[in-house]
């Protein structure tokens, strides 16, 4: 976000902006409008142009299965076959009388190669336009036995079959009774029945079609999405038309970069004026870097310096402009500031850590009377390595309360010799009556913290809930959550009443109040809010056993009084 927030980054949207943005408005307009308006004009002439073209082969395509019925409904095969199988005419005249009626229905059909008939009975004898001998062969060959075995399936209608790059069209031919008695194969030439298709393939890009059995190579018509379609590269315009006698299917395909020459042109031509700008707006970038954004950056640089504690940083500037007006007053500014710093801030500094020292010094001195008295009580009753046990530990208390120097913090394995010091005075004030625990992670013994300050919750919990209820266990547990040190005081003594809870929550807040009980917790209250400022927090609640918690955590470092954070 800081990087997004910069000034070089919106000096560099707006400049961009002021020529991209038309640009690309412009751009986006006539690409938008016009060339959408151009491209659904090109493809509705594609569409039409092979609509037409697929139209026109189709009508070939019908004229030829209608000659194909015409050979059935006009008699001529009929009559001659009948009069044949009544033994009235010989075989060489009915031959002549097919051939000759076949001459004359197809010979100038231009779609037709041949045509040939044979009755059912002698399929092998047949009967075909002049000049098809050798196809007739090939046909003979190759695709006979296929034609004789759709004879059954075919019944009335016709069929489109496919052998060897041939196409034909084969129909069954029934007499009067509609007893099958023939068949008629009709060779057509594909480049001919498909003219009208192929006439239009300059235009409309290359050319896929399928007529039943017959299928371009690399066709797959059952798989191909009718009407037009874009698959990335190519424009694809496919029709289907159906009925009961075949199944026409027409792709054309057309590559879009033909297609959309003027539009893909255009596309380029944008580009190249945005590339052409770019050398303008480099200008533009590296006057606003120089004179605007690095002298502003160096502003920033030396404000972050200061608010890091180094003061009378100071920052040359070129120039009478505005900029340059507002470095020399930065600078300035920044030399009188560490003046004042010098003046008066370290005064402050000074006032703080008096007040920190004043703080620390009020240990209550209750303590070590009850301290004295043990001590005195058993050199009476018992004289034996108690007593000096005692001093030692007096003595490191005495230490502690009065001995710290100007030393704010301390290493926490300090605080635990104070603290287990403690603990013996208590043992011996309550003997079994009192239980102490201790839990802490052995890692932290070299993290500083406020001196006294264990000692003062392990007295406060003495002294509020140990010693009214006559006994107890205390637990300190010292551990690490995420970056804080977690100090808990446990006991099990009396516990918090309404009133004890209204009272401790006053304390913590700094509120004022007559009552002399639990002055130690305003003491570390005071303390941490000093050393810490709200990044410390104690708290007095109760846990589920009923055991009263004093929980105190600590962040990684005190604040830096120089600069406040």
């Amino acid at each position: 976000m800081k990087r997004w927030s910069s000034l070089r980054v919106r000096i560099l949207l707006i400049t961009t902006l002021c020529w991209l943005l038309p640009t690309l408005v412009l751009g986006s307009y006539m690409g938008g409008v016009f060339f959408g308006a151009l491209r659904e004009k090109t493809e509705a002439y594609l569409s039409s142009n092979a609509q037409h073209a697929h139209a026109m082969a189709l009508e070939d395509v019908e004229r030829m299965i209608r000659l194909s019925k015409d050979v059935t409904y006009d008699g001529t095969l009929e009559n001659a076959a009948a009069v044949y199988r009544r033994g009235d005419e010989k075989y060489q005249d009915f031959y002549r009388t097919c051939r000759v009626y076949l001459d004359q229905r197809f010979s100038r059909e231009r779609t037709a190669k041949f045509v040939l008939f044979f009755l059912n009975e002698s399929p092998q004898r047949m009967m075909y336009t002049l000049g098809s001998e050798k196809g007739v062969n090939l046909f003979k060959t190759e695709a006979l036995d296929r034609v004789l075995e759709m004879q059954g399936p075919l019944d009335t209608s016709c069929r489109f079959v496919s052998q060897d790059e041939e196409l034909y069209l084969v129909r069954n031919l029934y007499d009067r009774r509609l007893i099958p008695f023939g068949m008629l194969v009709i060779c057509l030439d594909n480049s001919k029945l498909f003219a009208p298709i192929y006439a239009a393939s300059p235009q409309l890009g290359t050319l896929d079609v399928a007529l039943d059995e017959y299928v371009s190579p690399g066709f797959l018509p059952e798989s191909q999405q009718l009407g037009l379609m874009d698959d990335g590269k190519r424009l694809l315009f496919t029709q289907v038309s159906k009925t009961r006698d075949y199944q026409f299917t027409t792709r054309f395909a057309q590559n879009k970069h033909i297609v959309y020459a003027q539009s893909e042109q255009y596309s380029a031509l944008m580009l190249a004026l945005l590339l052409g700008l770019l050398p303008v707006a480099a200008m533009i970038l590296a006057f606003s870097h120089r004179r605007i954004s690095r002298p502003l950056d160096k502003l920033a640089q030396a404000s972050l310096r200061i608010q890091q504690g180094e003061l009378g940083v100071t920052v040359p500037m070129k120039g009478y402009d505005e900029i340059g007006q507002a470095g020399r007053a930065f600078s300035a500014m920044s030399l009188r500031l560490r003046e004042l710093i010098d003046k008066s801030y370290k005064e402050e500094i000074l006032l703080r850590d008096a007040r920190i020292m004043a703080l620390q010094s009020r240990v209550n001195p209750h303590f070590l009377n009850n301290a004295l008295e043990i001590i005195n009580w058993q050199a009476r009753m018992d004289s034996n390595g108690k007593i000096g046990a005692m001093i030692d530990a007096l003595s490191v208390l005495l230490d502690a309360s009065l001995g710290r120097g100007n030393s704010r913090l301390v290493a926490l394995r300090e605080e635990l010799s104070i603290a287990d010091a403690y603990f013996y005075f208590l043992t011996l004030r309550f003997g079994k009556r009192l239980e102490v625990k201790k839990e802490l992670d052995a890692s932290l013994l070299d993290q500083e913290i406020p001196h006294l300050i264990i000692q003062t919750l392990l007295e406060n919990a003495v002294e509020h809930g140990i010693a009214p209820a006559g006994g107890g266990q205390i637990c300190l547990n010292i551990h690490r959550y995420e970056a804080q040190l977690i100090i808990e005081v446990l006991n099990s003594g009396r516990g918090l009443d309404q009133q004890d809870r209204e009272r401790i929550s006053r304390l913590l807040a700094d509120e004022e109040t007559q009552a002399s009980e639990h002055m130690g917790l305003r003491n570390i209250a005071q303390r941490l809010r000093l050393l810490y400022g709200d990044k410390a927090q104690l708290t007095i609640t109760q846990d589920e056993q009923g055991r009263t918690v004093a929980r105190l955590q600590l962040p990684p470092a005190p604040m830096d009084v120089e600069t406040g954070q």
